[in-house]
């Protein structure tokens, strides 16, 4: 079953930019990578840091960052 994802942003602080999504069942670590993706994001070039996905209120929240910059 592919995840469905309710909500998703990436905001900047100093050199790095992070990730949320929030979705109703477990975000795995390809769907997050082609999130970031969708938002510009390439992941060969801006990295992928951090990601963890936790069950929140019912529902499953990831976080992850990468790079603000792909230089």
């Amino acid at each position: 079953m592919e995840s469905k994802i309710v909500k998703k942003n990436g905001y900047s602080v100093g050199s790095s930019v992070f990730f949320e999504a929030v979705s109703d069942i477990e975000i795995t670590e390809e769907q997050a990578l082609k999130e970031q993706q969708k938002l510009g994001y390439h992941p060969a070039g801006y990295g992928f840091y951090r990601f963890k996905c936790e069950l929140q209120e019912n529902k499953f929240v990831a976080t992850w960052e990468c790079q603000a910059s792909c230089d």
